[in-house]
């Protein structure tokens, strides 16, 4: 999955001639279908939780269909837009899962750089996106790095938000940035407290064999059973490219506010690689989410994956992936697919779990 904010901005630039005078229509999109086989140690009533609990399933991973053009304005201005809608390949789920907007927007961009307006990924996600090398599987690495174990559950920091407007930077020697501001307030828990939104910003080094990113983003009058919390994260990451072999870093920090007892603080890293050979790609990661700061929060946890790429075409590749978790009591680190929704097996706080997946992916 390309994340990279910029490059919808591009994308959306170039989709037409410089002479057309009217919108052209891109459609692209995804089909990625796997064969999961769930082993967990699992507590609580069967059958949505069972103590060592084994199931195969089927499992639509992201899979997505989308439009997109854009519109000479002259004076080198473009209106772009794009709608991207995603499915559930694997699923007969009539629920709201289904069909699920994506990244829409619409938007002008120049040599001013480009604005958005909509719904979209936020600056603070895209930072490190082209590091998750398991990215829209079981081992994506938001099991760890965005995953917040706290008021709104997993990837609170790893948002594709509605009423957000952005503005990104163009590019200057592989260097660009990206600004956010969200109103959260259909996009966070209904509470008394009316005033919420957020402010994401990242920078980014993209530049062969090197990258770099930075990013923070701030959450303010986020509520959770009618109590105000404020939230903010920050991270970096670093990615290396050396002949056929790539590798990446992230190092992330959160922290929530409220009350002493309940607010909380923790760090997060990753590390992941992969190797190509031919037709097949071999990858890797681990990571580790450390303890809240909170006395006795024991809610720490670590994820690793190992998967194996290959490509049967230039859009076209087959996968195998074992991935794998462990908490300490109350941790909740959640592998891609293993919680309650999109096909998932309702692992909770505690639980550790392990998968096997196998399965086609097809770009179009």
């Amino acid at each position: 999955m390309q994340k990279k904010l910029i490059a919808l901005a591009v994308a959306g630039l170039v989709a037409a001639p410089a002479f057309a005078a009217t919108s052209n229509v891109d459609v692209y999109g995804q089909l990625d279908f796997s064969v999961n086989y769930v082993n967990g140690d699992v507590t609580g009533a069967c059958p949505t939780n069972c103590d060592d609990s084994d199931m195969v399933t089927g499992k639509s991973n992201a899979s997505r269909i989308g439009f997109k053009g854009s519109e000479d304005l002259g004076g080198g201005m473009k209106a772009l837009w794009q709608v991207e809608t995603e499915f559930l390949s694997g699923s007969n789920n009539n629920t709201a899962t289904y069909g699920s907007l994506r990244n829409t927007f619409v938007g002008l961009g120049g040599g001013f750089g480009t604005v958005l307006m909509g719904r979209h990924d936020t600056p603070y996600k895209l930072a490190t996106g082209k590091l998750d090398i398991f990215a829209d599987s079981i081992g994506d690495y938001n099991a760890i790095i965005g995953a917040e174990d706290g008021v709104f559950g997993s990837s609170v920091f790893d948002l594709r938000v509605d009423q957000t407007v952005a503005y990104i930077t163009p590019t200057f020697s592989g260097f660009h940035g990206a600004i956010a501001y969200v109103s959260l307030k259909t996009n966070e828990p209904a509470a008394a407290d009316k005033d919420q939104d957020a402010w994401s910003v990242m920078g980014m080094y993209d530049n062969s064999p090197l990258f770099a990113s930075v990013a923070y983003e701030v959450h303010n009058g986020m509520v959770a059973a009618g109590t105000t919390v404020d939230a903010d994260a920050w991270k970096v990451g670093l990615g290396y490219t050396f002949g056929n072999a790539k590798i990446g870093a992230i190092y992330e920090s959160q922290s929530e506010g409220g009350a002493a007892a309940t607010a909380t603080d923790h760090s997060a890293w990753w590390l992941g690689g992969q190797y190509t050979m031919g037709n097949i790609v071999l990858k890797g990661a681990y990571g580790n989410r450390d303890d809240s700061d909170v006395a006795g929060a024991d809610d720490g946890g670590e994820m690793w994956a190992l998967g194996v790429d290959y490509n049967l075409s230039k859009r076209t590749k087959a996968y195998i992936i074992y991935a794998s978790t462990d908490n300490d009591t109350a941790g909740n680190t959640v592998l891609f697919g293993t919680d309650a929704t999109n096909n998932g097996t309702g692992f909770t706080a505690g639980n550790s779990a392990s998968i096997w997946s196998v399965g086609v992916r097809h770009s179009f």
